[in-house]
């Protein structure tokens, strides 16, 4: 007990009041818990934001009547509006012994009047920018739906009470136990396992690599003071308790942080979606296991490297490095394994492994190998240094470079653990990317949406609607077959536009094989008649199968059946609104849908913006773990070329082996992030399974921001040479 209060109180001492040497560590350790600790709250913060918004969505739609029994009829639209969903719902008048204070819509102070509409503030704006988006608001505007009732401040929502129709629904209150709006949305679990990944390894790095640092910098007087009789577990004890005082510290300054960078992008999409965040702004119960975590791993990473220093005090008291252990390479060859087996089993075998089995390769494989990277670097240095001792060095840098390498092999494994980040985020975030780009491919036409309306008198007004190549589908079950019998009808030119738009130049011939009036097919061979229009090269998809009638829609008579709008409204987001604005003024209760969207397209966007800043977040990381650790390493090397001055060395050259050292270490780092990078990439489109993997992309990314990256710690440097002359004289004083 006697040994652990001196452990204590030799702790305390070194963080309140430490050698000048160490001063600028211990700021650099509490930054680097700082970062782990804002990266950690953001992500648990995102993730229950996504999960608010879900709750809020399902909590805002109309709860379906079961039986006969109901308070209110309903009617949902969601229409397109600028990358996102505008909602109108649309409620009747409440039945007889309906209480209205139970079924009022959330967010509203009471149940709506006839004619009267409240909408989100989101929808106020959109209107006082746009004047197309006034026509889709029907009713006389009395009101704005308070926050309790949004999933996001910028869902765009309306609420309007009107006459019930024939696609009505009943409904009984507020809260569906599904969320029916597909607004944009974050996919949790893998994806933001993926977040994890990128922001979340590079933390722990940084927060390792602090670590190592510290215990590489005292290594020297420790050892002093267990070879006069102070025990191992005495100075491991206040290790422990000088890194965890860093890491609280650190932990509150990163709190801070993480709660300011809520309240300054909880309105804006910079991470892919906006969110109302609860009144602690940071969930308390997760800061503290956060806190509780960080603070648990850093004080064990403390008191581990002292053991292990101490283990060889003589060696340590000279400055030396810990005795090489194989056995720490394992954990990086069994993740590069792992994900080297996947893309072996895809490219050569034709296995293509999907959802479990791949989850599981892509997370343990990358974590694996870029935290068992960090173990494993001092051993692949130290293989590294060995192998131009067979021939004579070319000069005098590069031999002192080839035994510093061997020497500092710890301090430069951390200090140059940061390329090995660049390149697996580069490359990682670059396969994600390009994943979710091949998931929305826009065409130059545009995709096809489908028009339903719910009245027939709204349907002559729609088709009115301008600026858009549409054609009528008229839907029923024909007499004595199978299935759904389709009719097509548009008149020659709009029919020849759309052929031209999906098959660009067949719109000339079937302009010249359409005949005004009549009913045909389209198929792709034989000899065209009266009854068939022929149009090589698949251009028969979009009208193929079904009944075309050349003809106006409002000037024939239509069979019965249902009646629905096909249109290619164009191929920008903008002019898909202003269509949809067009036909909402003259028919409030319309339903338009994407015939060519998936059901991931609602994440594309967000998911796309959320890599994109998760991507530049783990890049900045992995340069601050550059910088920092970088600049411990140089003032770690102050007393090796203290002794190299005094024996008649030139700060010339010892600058320039420096700088081979670390030039040298940086490229195993980058080799090592560039191979594990690469593969996991490629092991990411395995899971998605669009093969669109990192590519050239990456790579040039990932040389970019190693160049960027290497000029910061040049920068650093040079920064710090004042300090480091000045150093060097201390040192020599010392010797």
């Amino acid at each position: 007990m006697r040994e652990r209060r001196v452990g204590w109180s030799l702790g305390w001492r070194w963080f309140a009041r430490p050698p000048a040497p160490n001063r600028g560590l211990r700021w650099r350790r509490m930054v680097a818990a700082g970062v782990a600790t804002w990266v950690a709250l953001l992500g648990a913060t995102l993730w229950q934001a996504n999960d608010d918004r879900a709750e809020r969505g399902r909590a805002q739609e109309p709860r379906p009547a079961v039986g006969a029994h109901h308070s209110f009829e309903a009617f949902q639209t969601d229409t397109p509006y600028d990358g996102d969903v505008w909602t109108t719902i649309h409620v009747g008048a409440l039945q007889d012994g309906a209480d209205p204070a139970t079924v009022t819509p959330p967010g509203v102070p009471a149940f709506l009047a006839p004619g009267t509409t409240y909408v989100s503030p989101a929808v106020r704006r959109a209107m006082a920018r746009d004047p197309l988006a006034v026509g889709r608001v029907p009713g006389r505007i009395i009101g704005t739906i308070a926050e309790s009732g949004l999933q996001s401040p910028d869902q765009l929502l309306v609420y309007s009470a009107g006459t019930p129709g024939p696609l009505w629904r009943r409904a009984t209150g507020w809260g569906s136990p599904v969320v029916e709006v597909p607004r944009g949305s974050i996919p949790s679990g893998p994806l933001l396992g993926l977040v994890a990944l990128l922001v979340g390894v590079p933390s722990i790095l940084l927060a390792r690599a602090t670590s190592r640092m510290s215990a590489v910098s005292r290594q020297r007087s420790l050892a002093a003071s267990h070879l006069i009789g102070v025990p191992i577990r005495t100075l491991a004890t206040a290790a422990a308790l000088d890194a965890s005082l860093c890491a609280v510290t650190g932990f509150v300054g990163g709190s801070a942080v993480a709660i300011a960078s809520v309240l300054a992008v909880h309105r804006t999409r910079l991470l892919g979606i906006e969110w109302f965040p609860p009144a602690s702004v940071v969930s308390p119960p997760v800061a503290l296991m956060v806190g509780l975590v960080l603070i648990g791993l850093i004080s064990r990473e403390a008191a581990r490297s002292t053991r292990r220093d101490l283990q060889t005090p003589l060696s340590a008291r000279a400055g030396g490095p810990r005795p090489t252990r194989p056995r720490r390479i394992v954990p990086m060859l069994l993740g590069v394994a792992g994900l080297a087996g996947m893309v072996f089993a895809y490219v050569v075998l034709g296995v293509h492994l999907r959802n479990g089995p791949a989850i599981v390769y892509f997370y343990a494989g990358g974590a694996l190998a870029t935290l068992g990277a960090f173990s494993a670097m001092p051993v692949v240095l130290q293989l590294w240094s060995r192998r131009p001792r067979r021939r004579e060095p070319r000069s005098t840098e590069s031999f002192l470079a080839v035994r510093r390498l061997s020497w500092q092999r710890d301090a430069l494994a951390a200090a140059c653990i940061g390329f090995t980040v660049v390149g697996l985020c580069c490359l990682v975030g670059a396969a994600a990317l390009a994943d979710l780009d091949n998931l929305s491919v826009p065409s130059a036409a545009g995709d096809e949406w489908d028009v339903q309306v719910a009245h027939d008198t709204d349907l002559a007004p729609t088709l009115a609607v301008p600026h858009a190549p549409r054609m009528l589908d008229v839907s029923g079950a024909a007499e004595g077959a199978e299935g759904v019998h389709h009719t097509l009808v548009a008149d020659c030119s709009t029919l020849a536009r759309i052929i031209e738009l999906t098959s660009p130049g067949l719109g000339d011939r079937f302009t010249r094989q359409c005949h005004p009036g009549r009913t045909f097919r389209v198929a792709s061979h034989g000899a065209p008649n009266v009854t068939r229009v022929v149009l090589p090269g698949g251009a028969d998809s979009i009208l193929g199968h079904s009944d075309v009638v050349a003809a106006d829609p409002t000037g024939v008579t239509l069979p019965a059946g249902q009646r629905d709008i096909l249109v290619f409204p164009g191929a920008t987001d903008a002019q898909v609104d202003a269509y949809v604005s067009r036909v909402m003024a003259v028919a409030p209760e319309v339903q338009v849908s994407d015939l060519e969207a998936d059901a991931f397209a609602p994440m594309v966007t967000p998911t796309r913006r959320l890599m994109l800043g998760c991507t530049i977040g783990g890049m900045l990381t992995a340069g601050a773990l550059l910088v920092l650790c970088a600049l411990d390493q140089r003032r770690l090397s102050r007393m090796d070329d203290a002794r190299l001055v005094a024996l008649g060395a030139t700060r010339r050259l010892t600058a320039r082996a420096h700088a081979e050292t670390f030039a040298r270490a940086a490229a195993v780092a980058l080799g090592v992030g560039l191979l594990v990078g690469g593969l996991d990439g490629t092991v990411y489109d395995r899971v998605g399974g669009l093969a669109a993997g990192p590519g050239g992309t990456g790579v040039i990314l990932a040389l970019v921001a190693v160049a960027v990256a290497t000029a910061a710690v040049v920068l650093t440097w040079l920064m710090a040479l004042p300090e480091h002359r000045g150093a060097l004289g201390e040192e020599l004083r010392r010797e």
